[in-house]
């Protein structure tokens, strides 16, 4: 993950660094050493553009890029809820979202996001929000699975 961080300095050095990690990345993906879904998730928005600029890391992960396509949908639905979860305490739309509307349009490879998402807003509000992340933390690697 550090390479992502670094990536616009290594540009600077490298130009054709992008079609290089691409084939890295595809590489991996072949051989079974990385899961397309979680690490495209995890790549700084930026990296990959610059990835998707190039033809071959775009056919590769064509399936993956798709479903990465709803993750704006996705962080704006957990950003809410979570958001209205720590203004009311109340779990039950919380809970119909982690239980069905994730599994139902397959959103499970963003669930990290769900986990820091939680997390930065507990982090900002007092110590009452911050047991409540705690509960939902729990309930979200126990209950849900993440």
């Amino acid at each position: 993950m550090r390479l992502f961080w670094k990536f616009e300095d290594i540009l600077i050095d490298v130009p054709l660094a992008a079609q290089f990690l691409a084939q890295l990345l595809s590489f991996l993906h072949l051989r079974q050493v990385i899961s397309p879904a979680g690490i495209l998730t995890q790549i700084p928005h930026d990296v990959l553009e610059k990835l998707m600029a190039v033809e071959s890391f775009r056919g590769h992960f064509a399936k993956e890029i798709e479903k990465l396509s709803e993750e704006k949908e996705y962080r704006l639905r957990a950003q809410n809820l979570i958001q209205q979860y720590y203004s009311n305490f109340d779990e039950s739309e919380l809970d119909q979202f982690l239980s069905k509307e994730i599994k139902e349009r397959n959103w499970e490879l963003f669930n990290h996001l769900f986990i820091r998402k939680a997390i930065d807003y507990a982090l900002d509000l007092g110590s009452n929000e911050k047991n409540a992340c705690s509960n939902l933390l729990y309930k979200c690697t126990h209950d849900f699975n993440f």
